[in-house]
């Protein structure tokens, strides 16, 4: 990083994520779909790995879970659309 005439050299991070959740599309038209999922049930993967000169760490964690809690609030229901080209 270099911030006016001082440049410093810190450790590298790259991270990944990736999450599921159920789903349900419905076709309004061939080309239109309505989408929902509810994020009651997930299953996620995360990886990060730290470089800093010869030194490496590297974190993954990986879960899986279900819950009803807060299933009535909007936070929980997550709707979207498709469209096809």
């Amino acid at each position: 990083m270099k911030v006016g005439d001082t440049s410093t050299e810190g450790p590298k991070i790259t991270t990944f994520h990736i999450n599921a959740f159920p789903g349900l599309a419905y076709d309004v038209s061939d080309k239109l779909s309505l989408e929902t999922t509810l994020n009651i049930l997930s299953f996620g993967y995360y990886n990060s790995t730290e470089k800093d000169g010869d030194f490496k760490d590297i974190t993954s964690t990986f879960n899986i879970g279900a819950g009803l809690n807060n299933l009535v609030t909007v936070g929980s229901i997550t709707i979207g659309a498709i469209y096809k080209f």
